[in-house]
């Protein structure tokens, strides 16, 4: 099924629910019930994006199954006093993750199954209903989510009422492509700046001509199908279940 079919599947299935009778997979560790999906004015809320974005990674099979990802997953922050950090979802390469939460949920100073949380972490999610630029998603939210994982390629996802924003972390190094409009520009946006480019397009090697891609539109030299085959060589070292999801 595809992640758009799952996403109208889960739209009809909940139009006039406003109670998910149980979590679609662990929420900081373990299964809960009677989830509300409506805010007091009877509006989606937030939870009904975020069950909704994750029904349709499991039905679609973007995940292998509802073991490899978590809902409200906690990390500690550097001071022991602090509040912990909690991001809405993560996805790990691993079933045993859970195991290891489990284990440094109920001893925080467990700190070899903390770091085997953050080793088997690959993608962050975040969820919101406001409208917010992209800044502001990436200076608030997605930023502070994407520095946990200790996993040498790291996605970060930004779902908002249906927008997908998507990120990527490679050795510590955060980037989001953005194309600005009518400008005619780009830019990288990274953890220590923004940095605008004119459009530099994909020239074929022999013709010297712009390449496009199957909708026509020039294809830029720095653009998603690049984190996409970094992802997939970092995918093959992986377990199988995963690898077989992403590259099959």
């Amino acid at each position: 099924m595809e992640f758009s079919q799952a996403r109208i599947n889960f739209n009809q299935q909940y139009a006039n629910k406003a109670v998910l009778d149980k979590s679609l997979c662990t929420v900081d560790g373990k299964f809960i019930s009677n989830i509300s999906l409506r805010d007091v004015h009877g509006e989606k809320n937030e939870e009904f994006y975020k069950w909704e974005f994750i029904y349709s990674m499991i039905q679609s099979g973007r995940v292998p199954s509802r073991d490899y990802i978590g809902a409200e997953i906690y990390f500690p922050k550097g001071n022991i006093h602090s509040a912990p950090i909690k991001i809405d979802s993560v996805v790990f390469s691993d079933i045993s993750w859970l195991d290891y939460y489990r284990k440094y949920r109920e001893n925080p100073a467990d700190v070899e199954s903390l770091q085997k949380v953050r080793e088997l972490a690959i993608e962050v999610i975040e969820y919101k209903r406001n409208d917010k630029t992209i800044e502001q998603v990436f200076s608030s939210q997605v930023r502070a989510a994407m520095k946990e994982p200790d996993s040498p390629f790291v996605l970060g996802v930004y779902y908002e009422t249906g927008r997908l924003f998507l990120f990527k972390k490679i050795n510590n190094e955060i980037t989001h492509p953005e194309t600005l409009g009518d400008s005619g520009m780009y830019k990288k946006k990274t953890s220590k700046r923004t940095v605008k480019f004119d459009n530099d397009y994909a020239l074929d090697p022999d013709t010297f001509e712009t390449i496009t891609n199957d909708e026509g539109e020039s294809v830029l030299n720095e653009d998603f199908s690049q984190i996409i085959k970094e992802f997939k060589e970092w995918c093959v070292s992986q377990e199988l279940d995963l690898k077989k999801k992403f590259l099959e």
